[in-house]
């Protein structure tokens, strides 16, 4: 059985984001936060959750290949 996980693009700015994740966080999912931008772009209210969130994460990206 596989429960999947939530890989949410935060270099954008977005209430339906946060939400998102706040659900698979209630649900107990992996969540992965990736963001183009630099991290002082991204919010810290989300940069928080994912860092508190034993199973939250959060990275960034230079390119799509890089992603």
């Amino acid at each position: 059985e596989n429960d999947g996980f939530v890989l949410a693009e935060l270099s954008n700015p977005s209430l339906g984001v946060v939400g998102e994740i706040s659900d698979a966080i209630h649900l107990g999912k992996p969540v992965l936060g990736v963001y183009q931008t630099p991290e002082h772009d991204v919010s810290a209210y989300v940069r928080g959750k994912l860092e508190k969130y034993t199973k939250g994460h959060h990275a960034q990206y230079k390119d799509l290949d890089e992603l």
